[in-house]
């Protein structure tokens, strides 16, 4: 978890995905600590759990969009530009 943190802070993405099923910190924890260091990321999870509980903790917790594996690279890159440009217009 902490090179994750250092390799965000070095990085200062706009967008991250991060996987909910880690081993250490969740990444429900890791958005947690992440969200502290930046306000303009747009946060986006992913895990093999597709059930309801699943979508609505992710939502709860702060992410966009919560994504089932596999992950359908068109479907993600069209739901991330949309957020970009919905970011955009506030």
């Amino acid at each position: 978890p902490s090179k994750a943190i250092d390799s965000f802070k070095e990085l200062k993405p706009d967008v991250a995905i991060l996987d909910i099923g880690l081993p250490e910190m969740d990444g429900y924890q890791l958005l947690s600590e992440l969200q502290k260091l930046s306000k303009a990321t747009l946060f986006f999870s992913q895990s093999g759990w597709g059930s309801e509980k699943h979508f609505q903790r992710s939502k709860d917790v702060g992410f966009r969009r919560h994504f089932v594996k596999p992950v359908d690279f068109n479907e993600l890159l069209s739901v991330i530009a949309k957020q970009i440009d919905s970011a955009g217009e506030n």
